[in-house]
């Protein structure tokens, strides 16, 4: 039970009610946005005395609990409303490891072959799942380019086209962050040229 008067953004909280009558009670649940200040009702009466609510935005809510007999024609037979400061998520996401593989394999040595293409991954954790973001930081211009906006995939394919020195970049944040990134991890990679060479192993006239 929350005792303080204070809610997370984005968890999910039960409502629950306790009433009495003679005939049995009714349950109706309505929740005061504080953008709109509008009454909302989110749930209609039924004798169930309990309801999931995720509040999605921040603000003071007031949330309340009708209660009639389940004889009674009126709208209500009384009613008890509570203030809720719903805070934003403290939870922050954290990111663990970078690595780039080939075919299964993690590249140890921090060189790459131009042309073939590799598996970035990333894994990280937070309370509410993570949000992955990836970048590469191109050698020619110093530009870090984003190849992959925010998503709950950890890894995405890449094939660096030009030889050179690049990092490789993640950014992580909770699925709720309103942060432009929890935390990252920047590894470098050393691009050289593609080594396979031709033969040939017949000429015939």
């Amino acid at each position: 039970v929350v005792t303080n008067g204070k809610l997370e953004q984005g968890k999910t909280y039960t409502i629950k009610g306790s009433g009495s009558s003679a005939n049995g009670v009714l349950y109706q649940f309505w929740i005061k946005d504080p953008y709109t200040q509008v009454w909302e009702m989110i749930r209609d009466y039924g004798t169930g005395n309990s309801m999931n609510w995720t509040p999605t935005r921040t603000g003071t809510y007031l949330v309340g609990i009708h209660v009639k007999d389940k004889n009674s024609k009126e709208r209500l037979d009384e009613h008890k409303y509570v203030e809720y400061n719903v805070e934003q998520n403290s939870s922050k996401a954290t990111i663990s490891s970078l690595e780039v593989s080939l075919n299964g394999s993690v590249v140890t040595n921090g060189k790459l072959e131009q042309g073939k293409t590799y598996t970035i991954k990333g894994n990280g954790s937070s309370a509410n799942g993570v949000l992955y973001q990836f970048w590469i930081k191109d050698p020619y211009t110093q530009v870090w380019e984003m190849i992959r906006d925010y998503g709950t995939g950890n890894s995405m394919n890449w094939t660096p086209t030009r030889t050179g020195t690049y990092l490789v970049g993640i950014h992580v944040k909770d699925k709720n962050s309103k942060e432009r990134l929890d935390e990252h991890k920047y590894v470098e990679y050393n691009v050289e040229q593609n080594n396979s060479k031709a033969t040939i192993s017949s000429l015939e006239v």
